[in-house]
């Protein structure tokens, strides 16, 4: 039975509704009420976020299921076996798409071409450090015991532009599309960018929760013990991600990680 008000008390709120499926309140609230609460939500804008791997975007998923009803759309572990297409035309304000599309065929401009208008939808991304990002590979690899070099130093020489081939980008290409982002975070600036976008779309501010930490920062011992010339040879190989990552962190400096022609 739902609880009644009691004179003279405080009307309870609807996380502090009783439920017989063994669910915490604020489990129950987010799989249960919500989805009915998110029909009489706006419909625009809705939200995609783009998860680069190795970014930080499993911490970050925690926090969007507190924002919005996520749904979600990964292939199956290393596979290219993908679920069925999200029906984004239905999608309301209350829900995000959430997503790595990284692979030829898949990636977000491919699978989703209707979420790059701005009227219903807006794009949010964070991007990391390539070389960072390449070591945190190479160690969740390891972790999830799958295959890879028998060296990092080998390991930083079997791709090029790793960023660049999840976007789908090229030199020519990838200011105008990442132009149509709403925003992209950087993850050296995690919690300070987090705390940006959720100030701009009107979402609590959310401690980040640490998951699937696979590499500490620019001071762990792998990169310490990288000589120069291997470091070296790694931007020569990547520019195209380093002209990526200078972009955005550009953007993030001058604008807060927002596109110019963002609504405030």
């Amino acid at each position: 039975m739902w609880l009644k008000p009691v004179p003279g008390r405080l009307k309870p709120s609807i996380t502090s509704f009783p439920n017989k499926t063994g669910m915490d309140r604020k489990k129950f609230y987010r799989k249960k009420i919500r989805p009915i609460l998110a029909k009489w939500s706006p419909k625009s804008p809705s939200y995609v976020f783009h998860h680069i791997p190795k970014c930080g975007g499993m911490s970050l998923r925690d926090v969007l299921k507190e924002w919005f009803i996520l749904r979600t759309d990964y292939r199956e572990g290393w596979t290219t076996n993908y679920p069925p297409k999200q029906d984004v035309s239905r999608f309301r304000s209350a829900e995000c798409l959430s997503g790595h599309f990284e692979l030829d065929g898949y990636h977000l401009n491919e699978r989703y071409p209707e979420v790059f208008d701005p009227a219903r939808f807006r794009i949010f991304s964070f991007i990391r450090e390539p070389l960072e990002l390449r070591m945190s590979y190479y160690s969740y690899l390891g972790k999830k015991g799958q295959e890879r070099a028998d060296s990092l130093e080998a390991h930083l020489e079997e791709e090029c532009n790793y960023i660049a081939s999840v976007l789908g980008v090229g030199q020519e290409d990838f200011k105008p599309y990442l132009d149509q982002y709403y925003f992209i975070g950087l993850q050296s600036h995690f919690q300070e960018g987090l705390n940006r976008l959720a100030g701009r779309i009107g979402k609590p501010v959310i401690e980040l929760p640490r998951k699937n930490r696979s590499q500490p920062q620019s001071s762990s011992p792998a990169r310490v013990q990288l000589s120069d010339a291997v470091i070296s040879k790694f931007r020569q190989m990547n520019t195209l991600d380093y002209a990526i990552y200078d972009y955005c962190q550009e953007r993030y400096f001058q604008n807060g990680g927002f596109a110019r022609t963002a609504e405030v």
